[in-house]
């Protein structure tokens, strides 16, 4: 299974990346020029599909039982306890 190395979209590049977009790039340009896909581009630029995102994760726990629920958020944030 191929491992993907993921890159963190620093808040000045944000900064970038919304002056680009003013100008007029698309968001498949923009994503090329910081070496990103463009749903990425688009997920940074845009609040609505933020929060869609958030959304979206919601509901996928709220199918879970809650033992899976609980392990998947004690994966997510070791430190916390009394889950």
């Amino acid at each position: 299974m191929k491992r993907y190395k993921y890159r963190k979209i620093k808040p000045e590049d944000i900064i970038i990346m919304k002056e680009l977009k003013k100008v007029g790039l698309s968001y498949k340009q923009i994503g090329e020029e910081f070496s990103v896909n463009m749903s990425t581009a688009h997920y940074h630029l845009s609040p609505r599909e933020k929060i869609m995102s958030k959304k979206r994760a919601h509901k996928s726990l709220n199918k879970m039982t809650k033992k899976q629920r609980r392990e998947k958020i004690k994966k997510a944030a070791p430190r916390i306890k009394n889950i």
